[in-house]
């Protein structure tokens, strides 16, 4: 596979709409996060925005249920151990801003970072491949698949409230 790859239409209609109306619906518990990504002091402007997670798997156990949709998508991304997965809510923002360039788990070899998009919306992922800069817009179902040491970054929304995605890191 790519070093990154984008995928339209990753899941069946009906099974994306199930994941969909779950993230989407008031039954979520959702955590705030006041800084997207670990910041150094010189970097405190960056840390406007924050963001609001539910996180579904981490330090090797599930916190929370999943769906058997969530087994297929993982089924599907051929993982054989997961790290994290977890849902991102960002809220609109007035002005069109950036996270600082991260990658998501630098200390672990050979890992990968997939992001699944819950809604349209005109925020983006920006990634970093050697110094060619690629945005992937927010498209429902659609999954963007990279190397875990290629960073990237959210450009925000400005057009929708919310912004939703699925984050999952794996090997």
């Amino acid at each position: 596979m790519a070093r990154i790859t984008v995928i339209d239409n990753f899941l069946e209609d009906k099974h994306f709409k199930k994941i969909q109306e779950h993230f989407l619906s008031s039954t979520i518990p959702w955590y705030w996060l006041p800084q997207d990504v670990p910041l150094e002091d010189e970097q405190e402007n960056l840390s406007k925005n924050g963001f609001f997670n539910h996180c579904i798997f981490n330090h090797w156990q599930f916190l929370a249920p999943y769906s058997k949709e969530i087994g297929l998508l993982l089924t599907k991304l051929n993982i054989v151990a997961p790290i994290q997965i977890r849902a991102n809510l960002n809220l609109r923002d007035v002005d069109s801003i950036s996270s600082k360039w991260h990658v998501d788990y630098p200390d672990i070899p050979n890992n990968k970072t997939a992001i699944f998009y819950l809604n349209n919306n005109n925020g983006k992922t920006i990634v970093d491949d050697n110094g060619k800069h690629t945005k992937v817009d927010s498209k429902e179902n659609r999954m963007l698949i990279l190397d875990g040491d290629i960073k990237h970054k959210a450009q925000y929304q400005t057009d929708v409230h919310k912004r939703y995605l699925l984050n999952i890191n794996y090997v």
